[in-house]
């Protein structure tokens, strides 16, 4: 035995209890918290988010690879199988860039060849906090948690 255990009648010590997330008790919002540095956690969030896609693709032999192209299109993830069926997710801190994610989702899927698009299963955008949903216009949002097995 350790020594370290929970409160006396078994509940966790007051840190890890449930409620208000901190910037909410604080009286804050995100972004005030973190200030410049938010967009770092933007881009720390993304790499693990990639990270997890590489690590859940490979289990399946799929792969994982970065979509740019000359007009700045850019989809932070395209996971693909051998067979040639693919997905593509955005990956955004935040639900409040989900629009814009989906929209540079949308254009990926309009401007590939018809084989390609037929092979798409799925247009995803994760972010940190999301419930997971279908939009009207088809691309699914989840949160990072929801990707796991």
């Amino acid at each position: 035995m350790t020594g370290i255990r929970a409160g006396e009648d078994g509940t966790p010590g007051p840190s890890h209890r449930p409620g208000q997330a901190p910037h909410a008790a604080l009286g804050a919002d995100p972004a005030q918290l973190l200030g410049p540095e938010i967009e770092l956690a933007g881009f720390l969030f993304e790499s693990q988010v990639v990270h997890d896609l590489r690590v859940y693709a490979g289990h399946a032999g799929a792969s994982v690879r970065f979509y740019r192209d000359s007009n700045d299109l850019e989809v932070d993830a395209i996971v693909e199988t051998t067979d040639g069926r693919w997905a593509g997710f955005q990956v955004k801190l935040g639900t409040g860039a989900a629009d814009e994610a989906a929209a540079s989702l949308l254009k990926l899927h309009k401007i590939v060849d018809d084989p390609t698009r037929e092979r798409c299963g799925s247009l995803v955008v994760v972010s940190a906090d999301s419930p997971t949903y279908a939009r009207g216009d088809g691309i699914l949002v989840t949160s990072a948690a929801a990707l796991g097995p």
